[in-house]
């Protein structure tokens, strides 16, 4: 066979292989890269103008020029390369956990809600109690995220500032104490209001379990906690499981049907390294 004949030769294979690698990219890191792609619109100078009136949140665009879109955009826009590492490496950091607790489609609607909420906040506060000015990054989406990973992960190590070792738990309430000192103490360039506005939405999320999606996360909700009315809640799945091999106990077969579900769902590369070693070791338990 030619080389001209073989498959990755073709342009359309090219494009599948970019199409399958952004379908198995986790919505946190895909979220990463349209916050970049966002970041390199900002630097070419034309688009200066359309990028303040649709990629900024404040009241006057919001409530007297209609753009209600700002309340999501802007928690996709940084025009500070600081600002966008630091809320992209929070992001890359909790949130494919979070992806695997809730689901993917969940998750989205936690970072959404999260960035609808914070820049709701900021829009009000700062029209009534600040200077009225425009705000603009993924901040308050972002300390949705970590708040609930704070909820679910207290005792996880983080380097705080790279190098000072701190439980999850502390480096959230140090946050959200500094965003209250910074909100009521008058601190200027920091949209103290939306990071709190998206701190108590994934507090909010957490408690009262508001996952929108029938989507097979690890954890399920726990008896007795707040969850919404049922004709909110869209149906869960069920899954239903063949009887196991008495080896196979039933926190590995509940594993093993998730990680199946997902297989078939996003495919075998959307498996974890961590996730396909326990895939193989549980394959070895059905055969004995």
């Amino acid at each position: 066979m030619g080389v001209d004949r073989r498959d990755y030769m073709h342009e359309d294979h090219h494009q599948r292989a970019l199409s399958g690698w952004w379908t198995v990219l986790s919505v946190s890191h895909k979220l990463v890269v349209v916050n970049i792609a966002v970041f390199l619109l900002w630097q070419l100078p034309g688009l200066k103008t359309f990028m303040f009136d649709h990629f900024t949140v404040g009241w006057a665009g919001v409530f007297v020029h209609g753009r209600v879109w700002t309340l999501f955009t802007s928690a996709l826009s940084h025009f500070d390369l600081w600002h966008l590492l630091w809320n992209m490496l929070y992001l890359h950091w909790f949130g494919p956990d979070l992806e695997q607790v809730y689901g993917r489609r969940n998750f989205l609607a936690l970072y959404v809600l999260g960035a609808l909420v914070a820049s709701l906040t900021h829009a009000v506060w700062s029209h009534h109690w600040g200077a009225g000015v425009p705000a603009l990054g993924a901040s308050g989406a972002v300390m949705a995220v970590v708040v609930v990973a704070a909820l679910f992960f207290p005792h996880r190590t983080i380097y705080f500032m790279m190098f000072l070792p701190v439980p999850l738990w502390l480096l959230a309430c140090f946050k959200l104490v500094g965003d209250l000192a910074g909100l009521f103490g008058g601190a200027g360039g920091v949209a103290h209001a939306a990071h709190l506005g998206g701190a108590v939405l994934g507090l909010v999320f957490k408690v009262l379990d508001l996952r929108l999606f029938a989507s097979p996360g690890q954890l399920e909700p726990e008896r007795g906690r707040w969850r919404l009315p049922g004709f909110l809640r869209l149906p869960r799945a069920r899954v239903v499981s063949t009887p196991l091999p008495p080896s196979v106990d039933e926190e590995t077969a509940r594993r093993v049907d998730l990680l199946l579900e997902k297989i078939s769902r996003e495919g075998m590369a959307s498996l974890t390294p961590d996730e396909l070693s326990f895939l193989q070791a549980a394959s070895q338990r059905y055969r004995r």
